[in-house]
């Protein structure tokens, strides 16, 4: 494999990784807090409660770390469209084309959760935190 396509393969597998890690657990405990906020399950699990404030402290960290890495996640996809791996490389497979095409589904799912994530931070999570806060004083 050649050195530029192991680094973006390495590059494109961590990004992708850590953005659902960052979006799709944020998105798991919303739609458990949803179901149980309309009744539809009794109470939040204890492990995901406990979960879900221990994240909520850090979770302005989390939202500008996964926009950072979506970011760079669809800046490697779009190098990667670039690159013809038949004439940059010694591959003998054929076209990589419908795998990018997966590719960019994955970008846009990925994408799709980290605005749903932050609609729900920004009209949630954060009148609540003000709120509290200003009841503190």
């Amino acid at each position: 494999m050649s050195k530029i396509k192991r680094s973006v393969l390495i590059s494109a597998v961590v990004s992708e990784g850590i953005h659902l890690f960052c979006c799709v657990l944020p998105t798991v405990f919303s739609v458990f807090s949803l179901l149980a906020g309309m009744g539809m399950i009794a109470t939040l699990p204890g492990f995901i409660d406990n979960a879900h404030h221990i994240i909520h402290d850090y979770e302005i960290y989390m939202i500008l770390t996964s926009a950072i890495i979506l970011v760079i996640g669809w800046v490697l996809y779009y190098y990667s469209r670039q690159i013809d791996c038949h004439v940059e490389g010694e591959c003998h497979h054929a076209p990589c084309e419908t795998k990018k095409d997966r590719t960019k589904i994955f970008m846009i799912i990925a994408s799709a959760l980290f605005l749903m994530n932050v609609t729900v931070y920004t009209l949630v999570h954060k009148p609540h935190d003000e709120a509290h806060y200003h009841d503190q004083k």
